[in-house]
């Protein structure tokens, strides 16, 4: 399987706006811990949509 690296331009606003609906995501169902933080799960969600 070949991967190639790419770069898109993204603001702050939208990594910041979705880290923050995940972190609170996280908080209302009582998520204990995961391996990523919440900004960088935000930036793997928006790279692949």
């Amino acid at each position: 399987m070949l991967f190639y690296r790419s770069c898109l331009p993204l603001s702050r606003r939208p990594l910041n706006l979705a880290a923050r609906t995940i972190r609170d995501h996280r908080q209302a169902t009582g998520s204990r811990w995961r391996r990523l933080d919440p900004a960088q799960q935000a930036l793997i969600v928006l790279v692949h949509e």
